[in-house]
């Protein structure tokens, strides 16, 4: 939690130098009152708020429960001084990849308009369509790795729109060449998180994801870190809405909506790969590992099945 905190206590003192502060403030919280305040008093105008992936704090400390509460309960503080200073705001905008429930973090701030990219109005707002990507490889003349490009980084759907990551392919042609940009920007804590709670259903999906098939899940909203061990849908949920897997189907059902899920493109397969590697180190060799997962993706995957199968069931057991 110092972590945190110290994180935010550095962003507050750039704005503090700007506009002022109050010595008789303790807490974040606090200082952030204190900080719209005096920043719409010094400027004459409603102050505007953004905070770009706010829940990153809280992906950082995926399987460290005592963590997660700490981290919940200090941000809960902070942004619900937004709405106490409504008066003072004209507009906020908080960016990240997951909604939380339950004691949410946004409990004391529920005013807050929801756009997300599941949504029909928001479908391709942050990513390159397949036009704007071929698009730039005409202005380039890069038009020969478009099929790489499909492969490696498109595959994301959005309500029906058809969606590259923009991080690899702005990386891609910054450097002329494939490879895994954006799993490189994050931990993939996620991922060592579903194979540390791997179940005989879980086990069953993973096989089926990695060969290239659908899993199907009730996805749903406000989901939290801890139901993710306990909970298939809420794991899935996450995987989902982190960028780890994709939907290219949904029916509702009873409960919720049903989606088909598959795992996007090959830069997100890697980050399977890599990890179940990683995992699996102790057992096989890293030819024969190697191997497994070459005859796995070249569609011969009976002997990596079995192998993957074995182990994931020792680890249930």
């Amino acid at each position: 939690e110092n972590d945190l905190i110290r994180l935010i206590d550095r962003q507050l003192l750039v704005y503090e130098a700007q506009y002022g502060s109050c010595s008789s403030d303790e807490t974040i919280d606090d200082r952030l009152v204190t900080l719209i305040r005096l920043a719409a008093e010094k400027t004459g105008q409603r102050v505007v708020i953004l905070v770009d992936e706010y829940d990153k704090p809280m992906l950082q400390a995926i399987g460290r429960d005592e963590l997660q509460e700490e981290y919940r309960n200090t941000l809960k503080a902070f942004y619900g001084v937004m709405k106490s200073m409504d008066g003072y705001i004209k507009f906020a905008m908080l960016t990240g990849v997951t909604k939380f429930g339950k004691v949410s973090v946004f409990s004391d701030l529920n005013n807050l308009d929801v756009c997300s990219v599941m949504d029909a109005a928001y479908r391709d707002v942050i990513g390159f369509t397949p036009q704007e990507v071929a698009q730039m490889a005409e202005d380039l003349s890069m038009t020969t790795a478009l099929p790489a490009l499909k492969a490696w980084y498109d595959g994301y759907l959005f309500g029906g729109a058809e969606i590259y990551n923009p991080w690899s392919i702005v990386n891609f042609f910054r450097h002329g060449d494939v490879g895994d940009y954006w799993v490189n920007t994050s931990g993939n804590g996620i991922i060592r998180e579903m194979l540390r709670h791997v179940t005989a259903e879980t086990e069953t999906d993973l096989l089926s994801l990695l060969q290239g098939r659908h899993v199907t899940a009730l996805i749903r909203e406000g989901v939290i870190y801890e139901d993710i061990g306990r909970d298939t849908d809420a794991l899935y949920t996450m995987l989902l809405t982190t960028g780890y897997l994709t939907a290219v189907s949904r029916k509702r059902g009873i409960g919720g909506i049903r989606y088909e899920l598959v795992i996007p493109n090959r830069e997100v397969q890697d980050v399977y790969r890599f990890e179940i590697l990683d995992k699996m180190r102790g057992r096989f060799s890293v030819s024969r590992l190697e191997t497994m997962f070459d005859d796995l993706l070249s569609g011969n995957g009976k002997a990596f099945s079995e192998l993957l199968g074995g182990y994931l069931r020792d680890l249930v057991s």
